[in-house]
């Protein structure tokens, strides 16, 4: 049975934000590639880096999934490196709202997977 994340650790967002859950997010050109390709697709959000070291704690790919499916504003998020760990750390907390896509063949700008927190009308 998974560890149940608590509430105090969900950061309220002021405005739309998107996640890029990685090694070293700050040296990545994803940052400076982040607001063409969201022009592109229609995203009006913040990219904000969220840096989490190699086979990290289960712990801390839980938070980072609770905090896009429970924060109004935190949209989704860009996973490079972590991809496979986070989604068997967080599989439960995945629900039809939630999608785990890889878009491994598409372009340059976007060939990493994506957590995506579904609007609801």
């Amino acid at each position: 049975m998974q560890k149940n994340v608590q509430a105090s650790h969900i950061i309220r967002q002021d405005i739309p934000t998107m996640y890029f859950i990685g090694v070293t997010t700050g040296q990545s050109t994803m940052t400076r590639l982040f607001p063409f390709w969201a022009t592109l697709l229609g995203l009006h959000a913040r990219l904000v880096g969220v840096d989490l070291p190699l086979q990290a704690p289960i712990e801390h790919y839980r938070e980072a999934v609770a905090q896009i499916k429970y924060d109004p504003l935190s949209m989704g998020a860009l996973i490079t490196t972590h991809k496979i760990n986070l989604f068997n750390a967080a599989e439960d907390l995945f629900m039809s709202g939630l999608y785990f896509i890889n878009l491994d063949s598409i372009s340059v700008a976007i060939c990493y997977g994506f957590l995506f927190r579904h609007k609801r009308s």
